[in-house]
């Protein structure tokens, strides 16, 4: 092998070593009902993997799980604030929340961003 073809050989591996740790643009997810809240202590066995997550269910009946913080999310945490907020969404059936992610460990979808919408008294968007 050529010096030029080992140092391709090199330079693509080393592209597609680098390729999952890329950061993209955060991921738009369907827009529902936060139906569960769940804020870890650090006391919590499972604090190390996860500070904590919520569950979106949508118009169809579907759920998606978000986790923040953590081996599963390194480096996205959410505020306190952003915390109380999604409780305040649990608590209020009118408010539906599009959350943006970013693809964290072992295929975890990390909540780096949550949208908050208030639908009217009969439930559709102003």
């Amino acid at each position: 092998m050529s010096f030029k073809q080992a140092f391709l050989s090199l330079a693509l591996w080393s592209f597609l070593v680098a390729l999952p740790g890329l950061s993209i643009a955060d991921v738009q997810r369907a827009t529902g009902r936060v139906v569960a809240l769940l804020v870890l202590e650090p006391t919590s066995d499972d604090y190390a993997l996860h500070h904590g997550a919520i569950t979106v269910g949508d118009a169809i009946g579907g759920f998606a799980t978000y986790y923040w913080g953590g081996s599963f999310c390194p480096g996205k945490d959410l505020s306190e604030a952003s915390v109380a907020a999604l409780q305040r969404a649990l608590d209020n059936p009118r408010v539906v929340v599009q959350p943006f992610t970013k693809n964290g460990q072992g295929g975890a979808l990390c909540a780096v961003a949550i949208r908050y919408i208030l639908r009217n008294e009969q439930g559709m968007f102003p």
